[in-house]
Formats: structure tokens, sequence, C-alpha cells
């Protein structure tokens, strides 16, 4: 990895270099996922909650930015990242409330388990917590915490995911 990732929890902007211009990034797919995500937020009108998925303030990078950045670096498949929204209606299910404090780190966290779920080829974790902008140590707890709140269901049904992909 030749290109320095930054923070996206530093007051520092994204990186911007070009060097992705062969990579195919589904803009609309991206914008779809994080205004789905930006909705689910708003209509939860629930602050912060005391949960490990937090941060200590509001990440400066906004959902979409946050999302495309990881599908730029980890290349990641437009099935991959419907899984992954999956996951995280999963976790709401599941009395888990998203809000601004955590939507980030939980969508890293859903992206790297349908990753790892859906594709031939993945990453380490220290290169998905390079790119989500957390430390390691972290990010392992966080996958523990996301895999046991959803009782390690991470098998979708076709219909399921159709339904969700029409959507």
């Amino acid at each position: 990895m030749s290109e320095n990732l930054e923070s996206p929890y530093s007051n520092s902007s994204t990186n911007s270099s070009s060097s992705h211009k062969y990579i195919y990034i589904n803009e609309q797919l991206i914008k779809k996922i994080s205004i789905i995500l930006e909705k689910v937020i708003y209509l939860n009108k629930i602050p912060k909650t005391k949960s490990i998925f937090n941060c200590n303030f509001i990440p400066n990078i906004s959902l979409y930015n946050y999302i495309y950045r990881i599908q730029k670096y980890s290349k990641v498949e437009d099935n991959t990242l419907i899984l992954a929204l999956i996951y995280i209606d999963r976790i709401c299910s599941n009395n888990f409330i998203i809000n601004y404090y955590n939507i980030h780190k939980i969508f890293l966290i859903a992206i790297v388990f349908a990753i790892k779920y859906n594709e031939d080829n993945y990453y380490t974790n220290s290169y998905y917590s390079k790119i989500g902008g957390i430390k390691i140590n972290e990010f392992n707890k966080l996958e523990k915490e996301f895999a046991s709140i959803i009782d390690f269901q991470f098998y979708v049904k076709k219909s399921l995911f159709d339904k969700y992909y029409k959507y």
C-alpha cells in the first residue's frame, strides 16, 4: 500500500489521490446506501447511546465519503455493499440504535464481514482498520461484538438479498 491512508477520525481531510481511476466505483449505489442510513439515523432521533461502537465525537467525514473510501481501497463489489446493509439491518433488529456517533464503525465492520462472507479475496483486518481509521485492537473487538449482536447470522437468503437489491 503505497498511499497514506488518513484517518477519518482526525481533523485532516480525506486523501484525494487519483490512483483509483481504474477501480470501478458505483457512486449511485454508495449514494443510495448513505441516504438510507442517514434516514434511519434521522428517524431514530437518539443523539448518543452507550456503545462500544461510539466515537467521542461525530467523525468529520460524511457517510457517503466514508463508504466511498472503503469501496475505493477495498475494491468491494456492489453485492457486498448490499450485504453490508442487510447486516446493519440485522444489528438494528436486535435493538441496537445507530446514530452519527457509531454509524461509521458499524458500517466498517458490516462491510468487512460482508467482504469475508461474499468475496473470494480480501485483505487483513489490519488493512481494513487502516481504511476505517481505527486501531487494529479496537477493530478486532468491534468485529467480535458485531458478530455476537447478530448471533453470527451471516447467511442471507436470495429472496431477502433480492428485496434489498431492488429497494
